[in-house]
Order: structure tokens, then C-alpha cells, then sequence
């Protein structure tokens, strides 16, 4: 078939691991928040920021060893390269703990062949692969 020529080696490795739920819902978001209709051209803090969004929206999709406790501060892309919380006030470890998953998740995503960086000049943008849009 030609669709999985297109596809990265391990990219259904995201559906057979713990989170399998969460990469789930965190594709679907990805997808229709920035790759359908007309082209967004994301910068990766602005995909973590998706993916904290979808983790902080679903927190039944975690388990019971991964309990947040509190509801996660809200977190906003602050530049090219940061992510800052909305309140500074509000920082809990809970918090800090999403927000490297968030970036863990994003790694993964990566290195699975979901995600691609692109780079223009300076700017680095984030891409869905060829096989995934598919």
C-alpha cells in the first residue's frame, strides 16, 4: 500500500504506549488546530503550549501515578523559544511537571515521525509529515 511508504518506521509506536489516549488526543488537536485548511506554520513553543492545553482540557487520560493534583496554571507562548505561565503567581510543581511532559510528548512526536521542524532563515516552524496528513 502506498500510504505506509510515507510513514516513519516507529510511527505507531505513539498508540502502543501508555499514553496511547493522550497521543491520540493530542494529534487530533495538532491536526485540526494547525494543520487543515489554510497553513498556520507553528513554532514548537506554540505546539507545546497545544499539547499542555490538550493534557490540562483531559486529565482523565493520565494514570493514576501521573495525578496532577490541582488544575494546571495556564501557559502562553512568550516569544520564539519560551513558554511562560498567564499568572507567575500561581507556579506549582504540578505545573512544571506537565509542561516538560508537554515537552516530552513533543520530542516523541518528533522523533516518531508525527512532527517535522522546518526551518526558514532564523525562524523554525512545525510541520505534520507527508504519511500522517495522509
Amino acid at each position: 500500500m502506498t500510504l505506509f511508504r510515507h510513514l516513519h518506521d516507529d510511527a505507531f509506536l505513539v498508540f502502543s504506549r501508555d499514553h496511547k489516549h493522550l497521543y491520540a488526543a493530542c494529534l487530533l488537536d495538532l491536526h485540526e488546530r494547525f494543520f487543515t485548511g489554510v497553513p498556520s506554520f507553528p513554532t514548537p513553543p506554540e505546539v507545546v503550549n497545544a499539547i499542555y492545553n490538550v493534557m490540562s482540557a483531559n486529565p482523565t487520560l493520565w494514570n493514576e501515578g501521573d495525578d496532577f493534583g490541582e488544575a494546571l496554571p495556564e501557559v502562553i507562548s512568550a516569544g520564539r523559544r519560551r513558554i511562560r505561565r498567564v499568572d507567575v503567581t500561581r507556579s506549582s510543581a504540578a505545573g512544571d511537571k506537565a509542561l516538560s511532559l508537554a515537552r516530552q510528548i513533543y520530542s516523541r512526536l518528533l522523533n516518531w515521525g508525527w512532527l517535522e521542524e522546518e526551518e526558514y532563515g532564523l525562524r523554525v516552524t512545525v510541520d505534520m509529515a507527508m504519511g500522517p496528513l495522509l
